[in-house]
């Protein structure tokens, strides 16, 4: 057997995987060692036009009482926003490849760092868990790659999706699948009902990794077919949603 010490990597606002995040703290109270609340604001002043349009795309998959709620924990960052158990230790900052979060994964033993941050990982960072570094991965993969994976499918009206749990790569969702589960999208009318129906499920599939890490099993297979990473979507792209979710709301 293997001893798991885990590190959770989320955002401050726990916007990305709140339900997700929560489930798993509220019920592994032996493998999680290590909450790490990272400062990550909806709005960067320094590409304010990009992220306008990542706002418009986070209010559509988490819908405007997702958004209000993480505004309301970013005005008041000293308030715990979410409950852990005492075993776990919790700690903020700015910068996930920082010093202090490197010296926190040392001197807690961590050797496993399940990530729901959409910050860019350094390679000291990644480098320094033996069981590597594990993320939620919403989309059907290679083929949608990048954070904003349910929007893209609800935009092409796909009818399936296969979100998995990966171990991140060189290039952050190209890494292995450890585990996925497909999915029926085909009723889902709005974006935030494919997020929540992708999400659906994940903290159980995390704990029973988590057990099978525990018993050294592991091993993931390689991601297979195109690879297509989608980006942002532009401006064109959000204005035909909009049409679409007006029209699909009138048709109601």
């Amino acid at each position: 057997m293997t001893e798991i010490r885990a590190a959770i990597l989320v955002t401050d606002d726990y916007l990305y995987a709140r339900q997700f995040i929560e489930e798993l703290l509220r019920t592994d109270h032996d493998t999680i060692k290590l909450l790490i609340e990272v400062d990550y604001p909806l709005i960067r002043w320094s590409a304010p036009a990009r992220s306008l349009r990542e706002f418009c795309v986070l209010a559509l998959l988490y819908g405007l009482r997702g958004i209000a709620r993480a505004l309301l924990n970013f005005r008041s960052r000293n308030r715990p926003r979410t409950s852990i158990s005492p075993g776990i230790i919790r700690m903020r900052t700015a910068d996930p490849n920082g010093a202090s979060v490197l010296d926190a994964l040392k001197s807690h033993r961590i050797n496993l760092i399940i990530n729901q941050c959409p910050c860019r990982l350094g390679g000291e960072i990644l480098a320094l868990p033996s069981e590597g570094v594990w993320n939620r991965h919403c989309g059907t993969l290679p083929g949608y790659r990048g954070m904003y994976t349910p929007f893209w499918m609800w935009y092409y009206r796909e009818s399936r999706a296969t979100p998995s749990i990966i171990r991140v790569g060189e290039k952050f969702d190209d890494g292995e699948i450890l585990v996925s589960e497909s999915v029926d999208i085909s009723e889902c009318r709005f974006p935030s009902q494919v997020m929540a129906q992708s999400m659906r499920g994940s903290a159980g599939q995390m704990k029973r990794l988590l057990v099978m890490a525990a018993n050294g099993n592991t091993a993931g297979q390689p991601q297979t077919g195109v690879p297509v990473y989608r980006p942002v979507p532009s401006w064109t792209i959000l204005a035909k949603a909009g049409k679409r979710l007006v029209m699909q709301s009138l048709l109601r």
